[in-house]
């Protein structure tokens, strides 16, 4: 029996922006965008009659669903997990080369940390999304 990653969900305070920055600041491409509402959508959270727009954005290898719900409107924003602590702390998309994407994004996104080269010969960065969700830059196989 086969299971693959297909999407990662993340609610957001504003789809537009979340668009704009997956797919103008980090390239990826809008697969799809629609609302959605009623009774199957408040089945499925748990909230009768929730709406809201979703999105799929396409990263080449799994979609990142973005959704942005009206009702209930979504005002608690919680703060971002420590790497240390129990949860989902970063998403992770593999480069190329870490250095290039840094000099890219550093105008446009906060960084966590510059490029740092770890014990196995890979170089990592994180950085955070406009909703202060934690992403990771990856390059394995870096000559020390």
């Amino acid at each position: 029996m086969n299971i693959e990653a297909e999407h990662y969900g993340v609610n957001v305070a504003d789809i537009d922006r979340s668009i704009e920055f997956y797919r103008d600041v980090l390239g990826f491409e809008l697969a799809e965008q629609f609302s959605a509402d009623g009774e199957k959508q408040g089945e499925l959270i748990g909230v009768p009659q929730a709406t809201g727009e979703l999105a799929f954005i396409d990263t080449g290898t799994f979609q990142i669903e973005l959704i942005e719900y009206d009702t209930p409107p979504n005002d608690r924003i919680y703060d971002s997990v420590d790497m240390h602590d129990i949860g989902i702390t970063h998403l992770c998309f593999e480069v190329e080369n870490v250095d290039s994407w840094h000099k890219k994004l550093k105008d446009d996104v906060e960084f966590e940390t510059n490029p740092l080269i770890l014990e196995g010969g890979v170089k990592i960065a994180y950085f955070y999304d406009p909703d202060g969700n934690q992403l990771e830059l990856l390059e394995t196989d870096v000559n020390q």
